[in-house]
């Protein structure tokens, strides 16, 4: 994937800031902020009867401000730095859902709820991580046992009959 910087990076901000794809692909320079190592998210891309719309998202719970890790703050500078002639409000990733070989570039975080939460009380506290913490959603999904942390930090009782 390294080949094709953009898409690296794309997978990058996907997967360590908890986007969704439209949110990524509605980034520009002004949503970051280097000094802090934050990116606002507060608009959406879409594809709408063939032109390009950016819009505000669909809930005011979309509009957020991430703390992006340290050496992804690094490589997202480093992208913008080399893109030609680009401006404080263009679009850095202006990608299509799919690759030319039809792969995708997502996460699709139902698939880790489905293989990792038993109830619907861990179901919350994994969503309760991509919104607030993505970074340590990313860190426990990866490096952790997040069966182990939801087990801890979650308590399912049936009500009684």
């Amino acid at each position: 994937m390294m080949d094709s910087p953009i898409h690296y990076y794309a997978f990058e901000m996907l997967y360590w800031c908890g986007l969704r794809i439209g949110e990524l692909f509605a980034l520009t320079p002004d949503d970051f902020n280097f000094d802090t190592g934050t990116v606002t998210i507060g608009k959406s891309y879409q594809r709408i009867k063939g032109e390009d719309v950016i819009t505000c998202p669909k809930t005011k719970k979309s509009n957020r401000v991430i703390q992006m890790p340290q050496f992804l703050t690094d490589e997202i500078q480093d992208y913008i730095k080399q893109l030609y002639s680009v401006e404080h409000d263009s679009r850095l990733f202006p990608l299509g859902v799919k690759y030319t070989d039809g792969s995708m570039i997502s996460i699709y975080c139902p698939a880790v709820e489905d293989e990792v939460a038993e109830n619907m009380h861990q179901r919350s506290e994994l969503d309760r991580l991509i919104y607030n913490d993505p970074v340590a959603y990313a860190e426990l999904i990866l490096n952790g046992a997040p069966e182990t942390y939801l087990k801890s930090v979650t308590e399912y009782k049936p009500l009684d009959s």
